[in-house]
């Protein structure tokens, strides 16, 4: 018999250069605001938000990749369709409007985060604001008008779409197929 030897090599293919990407299954909206326990105060790059804008001591801001940020002023936010808040710094640069919890605290609020929702609340135990968790599992705040409706946070479409990309399957049919066949459990109806 003749043995043949092989050697096993590894060799690099190429310059392969892997990039990671977060995938919202919602846009988001320059309107959109935000809680965040990660920010030192509430921040909005959008100008027209600004109700009486004061200058700032602190020039600049550091986001959390590094990058600075300017501070063009401090304001106080009191249009309806935004939240009541206080010392909201305008930040060149920002690419959301954040709520900051501990400046929320530091004002004497109550913050409590749930599996769906995050209430804001008084001394007296009275909602101040809402907000609820997205799909991506940030925490947006629902304006008070909006509060009262009743809020549905994953639709029918939006289950379905998630199954299909956790199962990979490629294509509708197959996802259709599975779903008249009862071939996974949970999945639901289209």
């Amino acid at each position: 018999p003749v043995v043949v030897k092989t050697k096993k090599e590894w060799k690099p293919k190429g310059d392969d250069v892997s990039l990671i990407v977060h995938t919202s299954f919602r846009a988001s909206f320059r309107e959109d605001w935000y809680f965040d326990s990660g920010c030192s105060r509430h921040m909005t790059e959008v100008e027209k938000f600004s109700v009486d804008l004061k200058p700032y001591s602190t020039s600049f801001v550091t986001f959390g990749d590094g990058a600075k940020g300017e501070i063009k002023g401090v304001e106080k936010l009191i249009s309806s369709g935004l939240p009541k808040l206080d010392n909201v710094l305008l930040v060149k640069g920002l690419t959301a409007n954040l709520i900051s919890i501990s400046q929320l605290c530091d004002q004497g609020m109550k913050v409590n985060f749930t599996k769906s929702e995050c209430l804001v609340t008084n001394e007296k135990g009275d909602v101040l604001m809402k907000s609820v968790r997205s799909n991506d599992n940030c925490y947006l705040w629902v304006p008070q008008e909006e509060a009262h409706l009743s809020t549905c946070l994953i639709s029918k479409e939006d289950e379905v779409k998630l199954w299909y990309q956790k199962l990979g399957i490629l294509n509708l049919r197959g996802m259709k197929r599975a779903i008249s066949e009862e071939a996974i459990r949970g999945l639901p109806k289209l």
